[in-house]
């Protein structure tokens, strides 16, 4: 019925959504969501689409269990993306609907993510052109075209959207290129940006969240986030301890944790900090929600292998 589109929008939207929540209350495996979404390869409509990256996300957690898992999750997403990459490719038709507008954007966001050749080498070719000419790439590709480059480690791009980041005075310009930059794959970039987050004629005090929350989700430089935030809490504590923001900080790193050794981490650090009342209730829900991502992972890791190994 999925296949064939003989249900409508919203039933091929709650159908994968309600199979991803079964999974992660137990009652079903994981893998039975990812058998689902084979159905979903022809998808063309946007909201379903929304649903899908969000379960495609969730199963990017088990690679943090086993990293062997990365190539044919980043394989079968290659494959469910084809046939609207096929449809949509790079530029925008006359008098298109915004939904395909918008699908466009994700669909290339999440072929740079899996390494699509033909959609990479385009988004990195882009890029080039961004630099001697902005306006030919359009707004809603902006941040996928600078991420192309800094995953495959391009050292000018870095240099250039460093700089570039620190110049511009447009917000929207400059949360691209941060969500650019902190996906690089390199320790030492990462070292460098988090280096950047005290002074404030670098980074503006009001994008530190935002830097540190991206960092923290890059599984390449996860721990050097974390343990910057560790070491520096003082100066969070001082710089954040009155702003609306500060709670906050617990749940950013609870988002981005999917094992048990940093679920033991999060807690021996967080824990003491339960004593401040600003902090008590965000870090509560934050060893929960770990806890429950972790005895989610341990369960369904078997079955998710066996389905990629089939």
């Amino acid at each position: 019925l999925v296949r064939e589109q003989r249900l409508g929008v919203a039933e091929r939207l709650m159908l994968l959504s309600d199979s991803s929540l079964l999974a992660r209350s137990g009652r079903q495996s994981f893998a039975t969501t990812l058998r689902l979404l084979e159905n979903y390869a022809q998808e063309d409509r946007e909201p379903v689409w929304d649903i899908m990256a969000l379960v495609l996300a969730d199963g990017r957690r088990f690679i943090d269990a086993d990293s062997a898992l990365e190539l044919p999750i980043k394989r079968q997403l290659r494959t469910l993306i084809q046939a609207q990459f096929d449809r949509l490719g790079w530029q925008e038709r006359k008098h298109e609907p915004v939904e395909d507008t918008k699908l466009r954007a994700l669909i290339i966001g999440l072929g740079v993510y899996a390494e699509h050749a033909a959609i990479t080498n385009e988004a990195r070719a882009m890029f080039k052109k961004y630099q001697a000419d902005p306006a030919v790439v359009p707004a809603e590709l902006r941040s996928v075209v600078f991420d192309a480059p800094i995953r495959h480690g391009d050292e000018d791009a870095f240099k250039y959207l460093l700089e570039l980041e620190h110049d511009t005075s447009n917000v929207d310009l400059k949360y691209d290129i941060v969500s650019a930059l902190t996906n690089t794959r390199e320790p030492a970039k990462a070292k460098q940006l988090l280096a950047r987050l005290k002074n404030a004629d670098l980074v503006r005090p009001q994008d530190i969240a935002r830097w540190l929350a991206y960092l923290l989700r890059n599984r390449y430089v996860r721990r050097e986030a974390w343990n910057w935030l560790r070491d520096n809490w003082g100066w969070i504590e001082e710089t954040f301890g009155g702003d609306k923001s500060y709670d906050m900080y617990p749940r950013y790193v609870a988002s981005a944790f999917n094992t048990r050794e940093l679920l033991e981490e999060y807690k021996a650090f967080f824990g003491p900090k339960a004593e401040d009342i600003a902090l008590a209730r965000n870090i509560a829900i934050g060893v929960e929600e770990v806890e429950n991502r972790v005895a989610w992972l341990e369960h369904d890791l078997a079955s998710v292998q066996a389905y990629f190994k089939r």
